[in-house]
């Protein structure tokens, strides 16, 4: 499961600041775009890859990870790179992209496939290197195959997979299956939401649950209501979408048989001791001692558990304490900031975007 080179080649130019032509926007959209489009759709869906390709080259942290790769591969072409150079130019590059922004501007994009015998599978299912999203898949009808960081699967009508951000993944129709119907949604959490993502200890960050028919019927219904409120132009358009994924997220959890007990005590041990010390300048080797944890097994186990680094689930909860302050009290934006831990309010503002999809600003005003 590899990225294909022209893709790679395009995102590298991008990132240099070179002109970006149609051909270069066609490489990305048809790696990336799902297959259904109406002819509008599709034109919409180039303008955003016109905008996220454009947007590269002003990221410096990815400049300097070109710069950093390139240093090794003493001049060659990307196509010409040994698999280790690209491997880390992808890794370097990944966290520094927004997935989301390919299909939609949104914390929450859903969007239905069918591939039928005949047919080519959409390429937007195969994240050889994961997403920055949370994903939850779900098989309506027919069957498919799927590998979740190197475990293969198979998949029938009613089952549903939560993979976690950063996990490569991939899907497919089933070999003797004529179709496979199913509904994808890459979404942020709001802060509040993360502990409902908890669907027992993920096995290399694959949560799978298989639902009674009762609830797959409301899913679907869910799902196309998602689907509708993207050409949506209702000034609650968010609060809609984050109101469905939540139903969703209940829905799997409530009907799903979980496992009691699944979550590590050190790491009940560890989020208690970030949700009391979330403002501070908090440190990995402080929540390992008080785990008792390496801090480099603290690290593993925990994003395996939550499905989040230590640093993200810190910053989620700083989003939530941020929130209620700028409903509740009177202070200025950057009085909150510094009450939950960041002395710069414009990053403030940018890590509270990226994790609940508006402004500061727009909560105060709301």
């Amino acid at each position: 499961m590899q990225l294909p080179k022209d893709l790679l080649t395009t995102i590298l130019n991008a990132i240099q600041g070179r002109p970006i032509g149609s051909v270069h926007i066609q490489i990305i959209h048809s790696h990336f775009a799902r297959g259904d489009m109406t002819p509008e759709e599709r034109k919409s869906s180039e303008v955003r890859v016109k905008k996220f390709l454009c947007g590269l080259g002003a990221n410096t942290e990815m400049r300097e990870v070109v710069r950093r790769v390139e240093s090794k591969a003493n001049g060659l072409p990307l196509r010409d790179w040994p698999e280790e150079i690209i491997a880390e130019f992808v890794d370097g590059i990944d966290p520094l992209i927004d997935h989301a922004k390919l299909f939609d501007d949104a914390p929450v994009f859903a969007i239905s496939t069918r591939s039928t015998a005949g047919e080519r599978y959409p390429k937007q299912e195969a994240r050889p290197y994961g997403c920055s999203t949370w994903c939850l898949q779900f098989t309506w009808a027919g069957t498919a195959e799927a590998t979740i960081r190197e475990r293969h699967i198979n998949l029938k009508a009613g089952d549903v997979v939560l993979i976690p951000p950063r996990i490569p993944f991939y899907f497919d129709r089933a070999r003797d299956s004529r179709n496979w119907y199913h509904y994808s949604i890459y979404f942020r959490p709001r802060p509040h939401a993360v502990h409902w993502l908890d669907w027992g200890n993920p096995q290399g960050g694959l949560l799978l649950g298989h639902l009674p028919e009762s609830e797959q019927e409301r899913l679907e219904q869910i799902f196309q209501e998602l689907i509708r409120l993207r050409d949506s132009n209702s000034p609650v358009r968010r609060e809609l979408e984050f109101n469905l994924l939540e139903q969703l997220l209940l829905r799997c959890r409530a009907a799903i048989d979980l496992p009691r007990n699944s979550v590590d005590e050190r790491i009940v041990l560890a989020k208690a001791y970030i949700a009391e010390h979330y403002a501070d300048d908090l440190k990995i080797a402080d929540v390992a001692s008080a785990t008792g944890l390496s801090r480099s097994r603290l690290s593993v186990l925990f994003h395996q558990q939550v499905g989040a680094t230590i640093f993200e689930w810190r910053d989620q909860q700083r989003v939530a304490r941020a929130t209620q302050l700028l409903r509740d009290t009177n202070l200025s934006i950057k009085e909150v900031a510094a009450q939950v831990g960041y002395s710069d309010a414009l990053y403030f503002s940018r890590v509270f975007h990226r994790y609940s999809g508006v402004t500061p600003t727009s909560i105060r005003n709301d």
